[in-house]
């Protein structure tokens, strides 16, 4: 009995968004370091990015650059913005991956993100603007559309929600929203719109594994 309960202790510890959180602070870490003989970067620290994997529809369709829909999502340009989405992912990926489980929380992760890097693709491609784009915020607002997702089911199933866990979530993500400066407001929409479809069809999956194990 112990040991079960223990188990589901473990369970419940995010460890996908540990790991992310770890790996971003990490990356920024070793690009800050790099960045002090980069001339380029105390002139404009977004372009020097591009050259460590920023988002740009000229780099990924006429180069081919196919790695940059990911790298991108591990790219910051400021402690400031590196903290604001941060503290949105560690604040939205608690409820989302304890509701999830760890392998679909990755997956709704990137492919919001996924989704995010190519709406902000097209829509910089119509105003033919070449700014790079970077920051995990296109995947944090899919865990937000996952976390309307979440809210909206849990009370078709008249689960009892705690108000101060939804308020402290909201407020989390709508600042980190609006403070940060530059926002890929495309990549943005994109994240949400596609976060709510993503944990719909995720939790479909994890109902049907459920009812199939019993």
């Amino acid at each position: 009995m112990r040991t079960k309960d223990l188990k589901r202790k473990l369970e419940r510890i995010p460890v996908v968004t540990i790991t992310l959180i770890g790996i971003n602070v990490l990356v920024f870490l070793i690009l800050d370091v790099l960045s002090i003989s980069d001339h380029l970067y105390f002139i404009d620290p977004y372009y020097s990015l591009i050259s460590y994997g920023s988002l740009g529809y000229d780099r990924v369709l006429n180069h081919h650059e196919f790695y940059r829909l990911i790298t991108h999502m591990f790219l910051h340009g400021d402690e400031g913005h590196l903290f604001n989405n941060m503290l949105m992912l560690a604040t939205l990926g608690y409820y989302m991956e304890e509701y999830l489980g760890h392998i679909r929380f990755g997956i709704l992760y990137f492919c919001s993100g996924l989704i995010a890097a190519v709406t902000s693709m097209v829509y910089n491609m119509m105003q033919m603007d070449l700014t790079p784009s970077i920051g995990a915020s296109g995947a944090i607002f899919g865990l937000m559309g996952g976390f309307v997702f979440m809210i909206w089911h849990q009370r078709q199933q008249q689960v009892e929600i705690d108000p101060r866990r939804l308020l402290l979530a909201v407020a989390i993500s709508f600042y980190g929203g609006i403070s940060s400066q530059g926002i890929d407001m495309a990549a943005h929409a994109g994240g949400f719109l596609s976060g709510i479809p993503f944990a719909a069809l995720l939790n479909l999956t994890r109902y049907r594994k459920g009812r199939n194990t019993k």
